[in-house]
């Protein structure tokens, strides 16, 4: 099963190298030397994440310069892409964008050009010659580019890859407004450097507005979504009347205005680090020419702009200065570094409220800063307590909540510290089901009619191990196999017939742990475990009798949480759990006896969407679910009576595509999905009438690769 993990840079006696956080002391290790030369560093940078449960990023071996590397989670899966300038020299990969659907166009130098490439963290394909300067995904599988004198767009392919407008930039900075369209800044010579807008075609790409009036620029920095197609940024008129101030923009002429002049006069407050929380308020630092650089809130109203908190009294302010940067936390807080004369350099907390702003703890002596949320209101960051150098820290915003999380290097004195920083988090295996072990691999799970277990290791379609976790009476049934402690490793769950429910924590062949959940009566009935809150953590759905559908949130054998989610009545029949529209969060998929199938999308127990996909005959039944083309969303496969297998490829409740994989014989049977070769997309698994046991590697509905793994006589029977 996938979990959230964040990777990340640190300096130990070996060199600054790569390493992993879940947000645990013990899940906190280096995941690979990439440099292993004496004296050398990895040095690994410019982290993007593709979406398919790959992370991309730069990094230098030693023998091939700085170069594109990527990486699964695991050690053996963080390999170089290409050496794009062979030798010792670098390419330099730079202005990575990733498109949304496991793709990224980047920029590298081949040793004798420019040029933008595309890269699935597996291959890389050259499209362009040209040299870029900064980008932004548009969303939709587009990114919008700029040159020094042109604006481009490409789909990650050649043919897809052009100019739409001749337009010059500096040191660019654009914002995806998420719905297709960007701003930024760009100059041309009757206006000077301005904002304007562009949704990737030459006729959508133009001025918003020219605020400094003539051929003059308004010096835009900061530019940042704020949410319904606005965005926030300082900028300067040029009138003399006001400086450097708060501005905002809808994306028109009308609807771009001061939002408000924090510094009366032409000095300016430069404002920076606008930062939304969530909850309808933005925070950022602005001199108002009395307190100093102080922490402000809007609501994006000039009425609702005002000081938030004077952090250090008087006017020579808090000591924020631009770089280290204000995160938010995604729970309608955001952490900072503040200065004080008492405190000196320290972690703050807002919530956009004078009471809601705080320092943290007041135990730093070194340095704080590179904040990095990793959800559930918790953050990563470094700081330096006098005992240690500056070293991993992890806190939820309290005091308590607040502690080193490793000390990296280990050293006897607080000089030395491991300086994390280039923080950046990514879902690893999201197509990996039976995976026991945690190596983004599934495995096979089996059973024999005496009760017997095995779980085969598998790769690339071989058989290269596996072993038995034991031996269970027949009176209990294996009900599901997902990660329950959100470890990255799948746990099975059992069910005895007096209605137990218990689940066995998994390590490979070896059950590490687990315990009893519950004890349930014949009224209820299993329906899918998975995980539908978004945590890393699966959960479990139940039905009863009486048609209602209830959700356990879990947390390794305990029931934490949960309720109702709905009641159906009896035409209607459970058929999956997974996550069809993207969003990190399983949903569950019905059929009723007319043979429609109606998604309700997930959030919990709250049912947040969906809609009918479509009907299906008699003829037709879905046998799997899985994410056949690497785009993070559930697909269906589905047979019908004469053999023929089919995949939907699913954007929530909408078939958007399809593809036909060819027909098989009765003597086949479709055992499940899982991902076989850790390449981030489903491959299935079936089993003939002679025990054979057969994986078909897939991208998209082509199959691409697998074949036998090994035979088991009639007693054994696949269970995943």
């Amino acid at each position: 099963m996938s979990r959230r993990v964040t990777v990340f840079s640190a300096t130990t006696a070996t060199g600054t190298e790569l390493w992993l956080t879940d947000g645990t002391t013990a899940g906190t290790y280096q995941l690979k030397e990439l440099n292993p030369t004496a004296g050398g560093s990895g040095n690994p940078a410019n982290f993007t994440d593709l979406g398919n449960g790959r992370m991309i990023f730069t990094a230098n071996n030693g023998s091939n310069g700085n170069e594109l590397w990527a990486t699964n989670g695991t050690t053996a899966g963080t390999t170089m892409v290409r050496d794009i300038r062979v030798g010792g020299s670098s390419s330099d990969p730079g202005t990575i964008v990733s498109l949304g659907n496991g793709l990224a166009v980047f920029e590298a130098y081949d040793g004798s050009a420019y040029s933008l490439y595309v890269t699935d963290g597996i291959g890389v394909a050259q499209l362009k010659a040209m040299n870029t300067t900064a980008g932004v995904s548009l969303g939709g599988g587009l990114a919008l580019l700029s040159t020094s004198n042109q604006l481009w767009v490409s789909n990650g392919t050649a043919a897809g890859t052009y100019a739409i407008a001749n337009l010059n930039f500096n040191t660019p900075e654009f914002v995806a407004l998420g719905n297709g369209k960007a701003m930024f800044e760009a100059y041309d010579s009757t206006r000077g450097y301005e904002l304007w807008i562009s949704d990737g075609t030459a006729l959508g790409t133009r001025l918003v507005k020219d605020i400094y009036a003539g051929s003059g620029s308004s010096n835009i920095t900061g530019l940042t979504y704020v949410g319904n197609g606005k965005v926030i940024f300082g900028a300067a008129d040029g009138t003399g009347t006001t400086g450097k101030e708060v501005w905002i923009s809808d994306g028109t002429e009308a609807g771009t205005v001061l939002l408000k002049d924090v510094r009366v006069g032409s000095n300016g407050s430069s404002p920076q680090d606008f930062t939304p929380l969530g909850n309808g308020k933005i925070v950022f630092f602005a001199d108002d020419g009395f307190t100093g650089n102080e922490l402000w809130v809007t609501d994006g109203t000039t009425a609702g702009t005002h000081l938030l908190y004077d952090i250090q009294p008087g006017s020579s302010g808090s000591g924020y200065y631009n770089g280290t940067g204000m995160t938010a936390l995604g729970d309608g807080r955001a952490v900072f570094q503040a200065w004080t004369s008492t405190n000196g350099y320290e972690a703050w907390i807002t919530d956009g409220t004078t009471a809601g702003t705080y320092m943290i703890s007041g135990n730093n002596t070194g340095t704080v800063g590179n904040f990095h949320a990793i959800g559930n209101g918790r953050f990563i960051f470094e700081q330096g307590d006098g005992t240690h150098g500056n070293e991993l820290w992890i806190s939820d915003g309290t005091a308590t909540g607040t502690h080193l999380l490793k000390d990296i290097y280990d050293q006897p004195n607080s000089y030395y510290g491991s300086n994390p920083g280039n923080f950046s988090s990514f879902t690893t295996f999201p197509n990996t089901t039976t995976d026991f072990d945690g190596d983004g691999v599934s495995n096979v799970l089996l059973r024999n009619d005496n009760g017997m277990l095995a779980i085969w290791t598998v790769s690339f379609g071989d058989l290269i191990g596996g072993g038995s976790p034991g031996t269970v009476g027949n009176e209990w049934s294996i009900r599901d196999v997902a990660d329950f402690n959100g470890d990255g490793r799948d746990d099975i769950l059992w069910q005895h017939t007096n209605g137990t429910v218990l689940v066995w924590n998994m390590n490979g062949t070896t059950v590490a742990g687990g315990g009893t959940v519950a004890q349930l009566g014949a009224e209820w009935t299993f329906r899918a475990a998975a995980d539908f809150t978004g945590e890393g953590v699966a959960d479990m759905v139940w039905q009863h009798a009486n048609g209602t559908v209830v959700m356990w949130k879990m947390d390794g054998t305990a029931v934490i949480g949960g309720g109702g989610v709905g009641v159906l009545g009896a035409d209607w029949t459970f058929r999956a759990a997974a996550d069809f529209n993207g969003d990190g969060k399983a949903d569950m998929l019905w059929q009723n006896s007319a043979g429609a199938l109606v998604l309700w999308q997930m959030d919990g127990t709250q049912i947040t969407g969906g809609g009918t996909v479509a009907a299906l005959g008699a003829d037709w039944h879905l046998r799997a679910t899985g994410d056949f083309n690497g785009d993070m969303r559930a697909d269906m496969l589905l047979q019908n009576d004469a053999g023929l297998v089919v995949i939907w490829f699913m954007n929530g409740a909408q078939i958007v595509g399809s593809g036909t994989l060819g027909a098989i014989g009765p003597e086949w049977s479709i055992k499940g999905t899982g991902d076989y070769n850790a390449d981030g997309r489903s491959d299935i698994l079936l089993q003939n009438a002679n025990g054979m046991v057969y994986d078909w590697l897939m991208n998209g509905a082509q199959i691409v690769g697998g074949g036998a793994i090994g035979a088991v006589d009639p007693s054994w029977h696949v269970i995943a």
